[in-house]
């Protein structure tokens, strides 16, 4: 069994704070003292900080199987949300390999794309704002404001696909 201390004596000058896990009979103890001047939320945040930076295990590289189409403004977004917080996927092109295309239906239950799998679970037919709303609700990642390079929540600008179709009839 895992217990977890944090025992935290307070004078006017300083705070002395131990941490304390016992797993099993093993005592992991560490002690530390930290000046209180006119700046006591320092002092209280350096103590958090090295509370939980020694508690909390680092967060786990997520597994992620994006089925994306080469080009696609939806895909597009979804690429982008996934370069923004640097997280490292798979891309299955469903264009490109028919067969990632059946294995995307058959996963997600239904055809439309682009699908996203993120540590087993199925986000079907999302955008690449979708995906960030997941990722942050379910604290893989954390919200970040940086920008992207393309709209993570728009289909293919209608020029792509003007320029791609020339019907002789």
């Amino acid at each position: 069994m895992n217990r977890m201390a944090l025992c935290i004596h307070a004078s006017q000058s300083s705070l002395l704070y131990r941490v304390e896990s016992r797993l099993g009979r093993a005592v992991m103890s560490s002690l530390k003292w930290l000046p209180i001047n006119s700046r006591r939320s320092i002092a209280i945040t350096d103590l958090l900080t090295a509370f939980y930076s020694w508690y909390i295990p680092p967060m786990q590289t997520p597994e992620i199987i994006a089925y994306l189409k080469t080009y696609c403004g939806w895909s597009a977004g979804v690429r982008a949300v996934l370069a923004k917080y640097k997280l490292p996927y798979t891309e299955k092109d469903i264009i490109q390999n028919p067969a990632f295309r059946w294995e995307m239906e058959t996963k997600s239950g239904q055809p439309l794309s682009p699908c996203v799998e993120i540590n087993g679970q199925m986000l079907p037919d999302v955008s690449g704002e979708e995906v960030e709303k997941y990722l942050i609700d379910n604290k893989i990642v954390q919200a970040s404001d940086a920008a992207t390079e393309v709209p993570t929540n728009a289909p293919c600008p209608t020029e792509q696909h003007e320029g791609a179709v020339n019907l002789r009839f």
